[in-house]
């Protein structure tokens, strides 16, 4: 009887530590990061970002505005693996009453792209000097978007969140074998799908063949109101393990137990 119980503890262990979250690692050193600064920087736009961190804590307010309703900008990091392997996944929480204001088209989230455009005051229009994608939050919708090198903007407000802002508390993006999953958490922390994008697809009606090689990876932000201030937290990256199903997981614990008691007694024997 005494063994039966050791072998079920064993097996239940291992099926709890085989059905636990395995996430990329949470950041919490962002001296590798840099800001793109302003991409639109014009004679029309011209709003710089700040990007403050306490711990795992991110805040984004608008630095400065010389003119113009917009600004975007790409806050990011070339140190880690680049986001080209399968399995690789970028994801960070936030408030959502923090994130959805209906008085604004701002918007916030995760980005990756080739490089991080040379943006600033004179800088001009940049954005379509690289690659870069983004998936965000904007007012009560959900909105993936990007640019290809040299292209025009591609961007679509794939499904909505409602006013109230209680159904979603995270955005993630998966790599894939042929593109990205982009997807969010649940209030739960649970993940859901909303969208598996393939560079070459049509989106809102456009071809997009966004493809950025992944050197970088962070948050993108628009910024519409000189008041606005934006807090994210808990910002990951890193290679996502799959898990094996509960039941052939739970079997191969149950043998690998049984296993270990038997060599023991052979031993004790011995």
């Amino acid at each position: 009887m005494r063994s039966f119980r050791k072998v079920f503890l064993c097996a239940f262990v291992c099926l709890w530590g085989l059905n636990a979250p395995v996430d990329g690692a949470v950041i919490s050193d962002f001296n590798n990061f840099a800001e793109s600064g302003n991409m639109l920087n014009s004679a029309s736009h011209n709003r710089e970002q700040n990007f403050a961190t306490s711990g795992t804590t991110i805040t984004i307010t608008e630095a400065s505005r010389s003119v113009g309703s917009a600004g975007q900008e790409l806050w990011g990091s070339s140190e880690f693996a680049s986001f080209t392997t399968e399995g690789y996944r970028l994801q960070v929480e936030f408030n959502l009453a923090d994130i959805v204001r209906s008085q604004t088209n701002a918007r916030v989230g995760l980005m990756t792209s080739s490089a991080l455009p040379a943006g600033g005051p004179t800088s001009g229009d940049v954005r379509n000097s690289t690659d870069y994608l983004y998936w965000t939050i904007q007012g009560g919708s959900v909105r993936f978007g990007g640019f290809p090198n040299g292209g025009a903007e591609v961007e679509s407000n794939l499904f909505g969140i409602g006013s109230s802002g209680t159904d979603v508390s995270g955005l993630y993006m998966a790599r894939t074998a042929t593109g990205w999953d982009l997807g969010y958490l649940d209030l739960a922390g649970n993940d859901v799908l909303a969208y598996e994008y393939v560079p070459g697809t049509t989106v809102g009606g456009k071809l997009a063949t966004i493809n950025p090689d992944g050197t970088f990876v962070g948050l993108y932000s628009d910024m519409r109101v000189s008041t606005d201030s934006y807090g994210l937290s808990n910002l990951s990256y890193g290679l996502v393990t799959a898990i094996p199903e509960p039941s052939s997981a739970f079997a191969c614990c149950i043998l690998g137990a049984f296993a270990i008691t038997r060599r023991r007694r052979k031993l004790t024997k011995n």
